[in-house]
């Protein structure tokens, strides 16, 4: 479509500003740029994670796997850095629903399980799998509100109430700033995450809550 068409071909430049689309037309022109921006589904990445969310401070290494309907699988095996407890889990999403295999423990977790066992270790509660879509680039089912708009070089808009800013560069999605995930009013934070390029290659990914101080970053090997 015409929104992504501009974007695909721009630098870092700014062109004129479109009028902003909502609903059905917004949902669609976003799906656009977050998929030709990124590599195109499948794809998988593996190699180093660090997870630094309050005193849950672990380092390993991850597989993620994502398929073409945009369902993911992440396995991460590591090590947290107090205490040397070993970290073995399979983390699963498909449309709605996440589901944890805890390999290490012999544990699973399914749905709303899924966000009591992230509540007890982070003592937050989120819309994880919104968190998540936005991280790996899909927006998943359209929002009850949306808009969007884009200059060339940034795409921004609202979505359910909280704004969001996409940078594309010579094509490719380098920095994304979301809605806050988390439930808390306690906090005013926001989702940013940045994507690191070598070439065409994806070779990293940061996501933080800088506020909360969380961050986690995927190295590809």
């Amino acid at each position: 479509m015409a929104v992504a068409a501009v974007l695909a071909g721009c630098g870092p430049r700014s062109v004129e500003t479109t009028r902003a689309v909502h609903g059905d037309a917004a949902c669609a022109a976003l799906d656009s740029v977050l998929a030709g921006s990124l590599p195109a589904r499948p794809w998988k990445l593996a190699g180093r994670a660090t997870f630094d969310v309050d005193d849950y401070r672990v380092r390993g290494r991850y597989r993620l796997a994502v398929d073409a309907n945009a369902s993911a699988v992440f396995e991460f095996e590591g090590t947290m850095m107090l205490g040397g407890h070993r970290e073995d889990v399979v983390l699963s999403m498909s449309a709605d629903t996440l589901r944890v295999l805890d390999r290490e423990r012999g544990a699973y977790y399914q749905g709303a399980d899924v966000d009591d066992l992230i509540e007890r270790g982070v003592h937050a509660r989120g819309n994880w799998v919104a968190a998540l879509r936005s991280v790996m680039g899909f927006a998943g089912a359209c929002p009850r509100e949306l808009e969007m708009r884009t200059d060339g070089e940034h795409v921004s808009g609202l979505v359910d109430g909280g704004a969001y800013v996409l940078t594309v560069d010579g094509g490719r999605l380098v920095r994304a700033s979301w809605p806050d995930p988390t439930a808390s009013r306690t906090f005013s934070d926001r989702l940013d995450v940045r994507y690191e390029w070598d070439g065409t290659r994806l070779s990293g990914i940061t996501a933080a809550l800088p506020v909360r101080g969380w961050r986690i970053v995927l190295t590809v090997e």
